[in-house]
């Protein structure tokens, strides 16, 4: 029950964050959108640094046997549509009423999952003027990171906030 209330309040406050800023509530866009600037190698490639790591393959990895039989013994019989396993492997997957046509849960842990809707920021970049209610903000630490890598109801990979954060980190490039 902690690990429900933990995850919920989370992505809670991270998706109210531009809203509590502007007054409007943004939406997912998705990775596809996200994907437009950030793979350039100018601001440092976000995109492929995302696509190297499982957080890319999550929704994925449920398809896979191991997976589903980890989720047969959990009494799921789908986990790609199991709120228990999409919490962590496709966290936006909950309030449909946020996504925009170009955002898809089966992209896993995306962009967003850890940076919040990003509807305002892509329109800010559109105009061509990013205004500080459109950042996105950056994910909170290892609190933030271990809802799911710790928190998992299936056994993980002891988690090391150090050696992975070193995995999935993709600051944008200084000019």
């Amino acid at each position: 029950m902690r690990f429900k209330v933990g995850v919920a309040l989370t992505f809670c406050l991270l998706s109210s964050v531009l809203f509590a800023r502007t007054g409007t509530k943004a939406k997912y866009v998705g990775a596809e959108v996200c994907i437009s600037c950030h793979k350039a190698d100018s601001l440092g490639n976000q995109f492929r640094r995302w696509l190297g790591t499982p957080h890319s393959r999550s929704w994925v990895m449920l398809q896979g046997k191991e997976a589903k039989e980890f989720a047969g013994k959990m009494g799921i019989e789908d986990p790609q549509k199991s709120p228990t396993c999409l919490r962590c492997h496709a966290p936006v997957f909950r309030d449909t009423s946020l996504w925009c046509k170009s955002f898809h849960p089966e992209d896993g842990v995306q962009c967003e999952a850890c940076h919040g809707p990003g509807s305002l920021h892509v329109k800010a970049m559109k105009a061509g003027r990013m205004i500080e209610e459109a950042m996105l903000p950056k994910p909170k630490g290892k609190k933030f990171c271990t809802v799911c890598h710790a928190g998992a109801p299936h056994p993980t990979e002891k988690f090391d906030y150090k050696k992975f954060w070193r995995r999935v980190v993709h600051p944008l490039r200084k000019k």
